[in-house]
């Protein structure tokens, strides 16, 4: 492509625009009180303002991200942890409230999308 996917622009309800990772890191911060954003390299979208974590490998791709995610995680004592992928932007806290209810007493939970 190119181009990096987390800076493709998305559009706000305003009329203005953000970037696809920023969307996702709001819609986190919607249900979520810490939000840390994976990155696949040292530096890589530092200057967003959100606080970041590289990647357990770099360049390694998305599970390399989530290994990262769940050592961070477990690192700050965090009781559970909810990712959201950037390149999922019409997922919205909405659709993830259910999912963060179902963790409460669990050790896992699965957010499923039926067939249409």
């Amino acid at each position: 492509m190119g181009r990096d996917k987390a800076l493709l622009p998305w559009p706000t309800p305003d009329g203005g625009e953000t970037t696809l990772v920023e969307h996702a890191a709001a819609t986190l911060a919607e249900l979520c009180e810490h939000v840390e954003i994976g990155v696949g390299a040292a530096g890589r979208l530092a200057t967003l303002g959100w606080p970041t974590f590289v990647d357990v490998t770099e360049g390694a791709g998305p599970l390399a991200c989530l290994v990262a995610g769940l050592e961070r995680a477990q690192a700050l004592e965090f009781d559970a942890a909810l990712v959201l992928a950037c390149d999922m932007p019409l997922v919205g806290a909405s659709e993830l409230r259910p999912l963060v209810a179902a963790l409460s007493g669990a050790d896992a939970a699965l957010w499923i999308v039926e067939q249409r």
